[in-house]
């Protein structure tokens, strides 16, 4: 038996990612929709960052994570990964940087206890190979005032 259950809105869209912060919220991966949803600990909804630009395919949130500041970071395609500050602003985010850029996709972030944030690319280098790339930042790295 489950202890409570959040149900989202009846669509083709697939929650691919589950995180909770210290205060028990959740955050999912809203692939599709391009957009991380944010639910507070009895699962209303409370909070929803990017969304899809009209007319473009590739805007999908594929992965979330928090650090130990609650901060989120979440991966996206085109490539990009975005903070999220606690307080709900953007705090700035990183796009990819290496070959193939039209053919990449952030798939997966993690943020370790030392603050250090990794991410998981996948480029596609022809019809039939692909590669996957994990490049490691600091969190301060993502300060858009550097």
């Amino acid at each position: 038996k489950f202890l409570s259950e959040i149900v989202g809105v009846p669509s083709s869209d697939p929650w691919l990612t589950v995180k909770t912060d210290r205060a028990g919220n959740v955050y999912v991966a809203s692939v599709f929709h391009g957009s991380v949803l944010k639910f507070d600990n009895v699962g209303k909804p409370v909070a929803k960052w990017g969304d899809k630009i009209p007319g473009r395919l590739n805007l999908n949130v594929n992965h979330v994570d928090i650090d130990a500041a609650d901060n989120l970071y979440y991966a996206q395609d085109p490539p990009r990964v975005t903070k999220i500050g606690a307080n709900g602003d953007v705090a700035g985010s990183l796009n990819y940087v290496g070959e193939n850029v039209d053919t990449t996709t952030a798939v997966a972030t993690v943020v370790d206890s030392k603050g250090r944030v990794f991410v998981a690319w996948l480029t596609q280098l022809d019809r039939r190979t692909h590669a996957s790339i994990i490049q490691v930042y600091q969190a301060s790295d993502f300060d858009p005032k550097k």
